[in-house]
This record gives structure tokens, sequence and C-alpha cells, in this order.
């Protein structure tokens, strides 16, 4: 008889009934019993049907509810026993269950968190368990129900409380999660809280809304860095991280550990500024002040020719230029490409994608060319249908970061007449187009020659 289990909850029940009914505790101590248990199935009826406007607003919130609470029970069992649970199997079979109880005028049906952890106490394994049990549960509704009418329900609730134990020895779980997240503490403290207080449904719904605060916080604003190459590999990872990594001149390599979204898309282009210290708004000023001041020096020229001296009372042009003499104006950019990577990129919808298409014409204004690396098959059919490519290379979005930077190396060496007459060629027909000499990506002095090519004549 060893390792078979003691009935103990059963034993309660009996023992229970019988002082119950022997020393008349409900008629002379008051204590509180089931009462009567009526016997007999329900009648089938389909009467319900003219009840459902009444209570359709409901019926959403108790399936949600009851669902949300069944799949948590089987999941912590699942856990507990290693094995896995189907959700989509989980639903199906409450939705037949309830379909076909409601024609009973049953509950709604729901796992039982008391009951699921008094089979589980007791030894119960398999489906055979909930067979037994509601043959017996049968059996009560149809002869021995009245047998346990002066059952106390104190014992039905000691009974539930001992099963219970394990559950709540998940508040210790509270100082390893203070200890490990912050913010999962905070999620389990709300949603228990809320549980408690106010109902099971509002207190799922409002921990569910405080779950995904700190998901969309996250997504936001991530963290961002920019890559390097691994020496003798063509592997790239953070330079903050790995200080082995050597940054590749004149090709920033920018990663935003993050999906692109609408919400986060500002985030993404004050973080690409940042990161790769390249702003296409101060270039552009830049530029423009530049050819602004090349303007007043043909037309000091112009003036002196005509004055044949420097004239004593300055022009109106060269009053309204004088601020731009005298300035410190900084060395010429020699960054010539950027490479995005896309590999934390899962979905992209129409803002990004029309964000993404005026960043790169922005850098391509000031002379940089943006480059996608990493970027999967569902993104570029989203970028496809979206009209990207209408002003944007084909080349320029590439499978992996290593791609990006050999097209990068070629398009910067080529002339610009060259690379207008490979405009629809994808990477591969890119780099394989013509001869190609590899540029030393390790050397300044390729970076140099590159962006001396790239200056106006």
């Amino acid at each position: 008889m060893r390792g078979i289990p003691v009935p103990g909850e059963l034993l309660a029940i009996i023992v229970g009934t019988i002082l119950s009914q022997h020393f008349l505790l409900h008629q002379e101590h008051n204590v509180e019993v089931i009462g009567h248990i009526p016997k007999g199935f329900p009648v089938l009826s389909i009467s319900f049907i003219e009840y459902l406007p009444d209570v359709i607003g409901e019926s959403f919130a108790i399936c949600i509810t009851s669902f949300v609470i069944s799949f948590a029970i089987a999941k912590i069992l699942a856990d507990k026993h290693n094995y896995t649970v189907d959700p989509n199997q989980e639903l199906l079979a409450y939705g037949v269950s309830n379909v076909l109880g409601s024609t009973c005028s049953s509950f709604c049906c729901s796992a039982s968190l008391s009951r699921s952890m008094v089979q589980d106490g007791v030894g119960g394994k398999t489906q055979i368990v909930s067979l037994i049990s509601s043959v017996l549960v049968v059996i009560v509704l149809l002869a021995l129900g009245p047998l346990f009418e002066n059952l106390p329900n104190s014992i039905l609730a000691a009974i539930i409380i001992v099963s219970l134990k394990g559950l709540f020895k998940q508040f210790g779980e509270l100082k390893r999660l203070w200890r490990v997240s912050k913010v999962d503490f905070s999620v389990w403290l709300v949603t228990f809280l809320a549980t408690v207080f106010l109902d099971v449904d509002l207190g799922l719904l409002i921990g569910l809304i405080y779950n995904l605060v700190p998901i969309l916080l996250r997504t936001q604003e991530p963290y961002h860095c920019l890559l390097g190459k691994l020496p003798d590999a063509d592997i790239y990872v953070d330079m903050s991280v790995h200080r082995e990594a050597q940054a590749l001149p004149g090709i920033k390599i920018f990663q935003f550990q993050a999906p692109l979204y609408f919400a986060n898309m500002e985030h993404f282009k004050r973080a690409l500024v940042s990161a790769t210290g390249v702003d296409p708004k101060y270039l552009r000023r830049l530029k423009d002040e530049l050819r602004e001041t090349d303007m007043t020096l043909r037309h000091d020229q112009v003036c002196m020719a005509a004055n044949d001296a420097w004239p004593e009372e300055k022009c109106e042009s060269h009053a309204h230029s004088a601020s731009i003499f005298g300035r410190c104006l900084p060395s010429k950019c020699e960054t010539f490409a950027i490479i995005i990577d896309g590999s934390s990129i899962q979905y992209v919808d129409s803002v990004t994608v029309r964000v993404l298409k005026e960043i790169v014409l922005k850098y391509r204004e000031v002379g940089i060319e943006i480059y996608l690396g990493e970027c999967k098959a569902p993104i570029r059919v989203m970028l496809d249908r979206s009209g990207f490519y209408n002003n944007v290379y084909r080349r320029n979005v590439c499978a992996t970061l290593h791609h990006a930077v050999k097209v990068a190396q070629k398009t910067a060496a080529m002339s610009r007449e060259t690379l207008e007459s490979c405009y629809d060629m994808s990477p591969d027909q890119f780099l394989s187009e013509g001869g190609f000499v590899k540029l030393d990506i390790d050397s300044m002095e390729s970076v140099d020659r590159i962006v001396d090519n790239r200056q106006p004549t």
C-alpha cells in the first residue's frame, strides 16, 4: 500500500458530514451547511436565446475572464509536470463545451482553481481523473445528493485553502522579482491588488493594460549603438561592448534594437543623428552657406574689377554676407555611407516607409547614401508595395550587413553617371556588374580618395 495517496479531502467530507448530522451542528450551533441539493438533470431547452440581447455584453467579459483563468491554471500545471498546452485547442474545447452546456442551463465552462489543485494534490495525472470526477458528480446529483446536505461549509473552505497553499507560496516570488525586474514586480502587484479589490475581469484587464505600458515605453526609446567590424572576420558587433571591433572608415553602421513603427520614428531619427554624428539638416545649411560664401567671393572680385580697388563703402550684398566671414567652419564630412541594421525590424507600416524614404533623400542631398542591411523578405515586399523604390535605389536594400558594406564601397567609387544606369539593379546584380576592385575598408587613404572624388568641381 506504500505510495498510494490517502484521500484526505474525501475522508474530511465523510467525517465532517457524519459529525454534523450526529451533533446537529446546524440546528443547535448555527453552523452553515450546504443545505438542499436538488436531484436529477435539468431539462434540455433553447429558451435562453431570447435573453441573448440582454447578456451579450457581459458574455464577452465572462468569456475572456474564464479562458484567461483556465489557461493560466493549465500553464501552471504544465510547467509543474513538464508538458505543453495548445491555447487554440483549449479555446475550441471551451467554446464547444459552453455551446452544448448552454442547452442544459449550465454555468460558463471554465477550469476551477480549487478543484484543479485538489486533483493535482491527490496525484491525478490524466483526463481519467476528470472522467471519474464527472461520474461521481452524476451519482451525487442522481442519488447521493441528500446525504451531503449536512456537510458544513467550513469543511469545503478548509479543503480549498489547503489545496491553494501552493499558489499562496507564489508570494515568495515577489522578493526574486524585485531583485530581477522591478517592472515585473509592479505588474504582479498591480494585477493582484486590482483583482482582489475590484473584480477578476477588471483586475485582469488592468493588469493587461499595465503590462503593455512598459512594453510600449521600451519600444519608444530602445537601446541604439554603432557597429564595428571584428578583425579578420565579416562580423559586425556593438563597439561599446566589443572593444576589439573597429569602425569602418567612411561608413557608419547604426543599430536600433526595436521594431520601427509610427510611435518611435522621431526617436529613431534623433538616435541616428546622435550615434553617427551626421546631421543632414546641419550639413545642408552648411552647404548653402558655403555656396553663398562662394558667390560673395565672386561678387568681391567683380567689385574690385569695376573700381580698380576695394570700395570704401561696402555694397548691400557685402553687408548682408559679412556674418559668414570669420566663422569657424568644420572640415568636410568624411562619412559617405550609413548602414541601418534591419535585424530588429520585424514589420514596417506605411508611416515607417514614408519616414525611411525621407531619411534616405535628406542624407542623399548632402552626399551620404543610406543602406538597409539584414533586411528581411517581408520588409522588402512592404517596401516594394509602398513605392519605396521609386525614390531609393534598389541596391541600397541588402540581405546582410557585409553585403551592404560592399555595395556602399562600390557605390562610392563609381561616378554619378554610372550609378544612374544601375538604378533598378538589385545588390547582387550591382556587385557583379563590371569590374569591381575591392577597397581597403581599413585604410583612410581610400576614404580620402572617395571623399575627394565626390567633391563638386
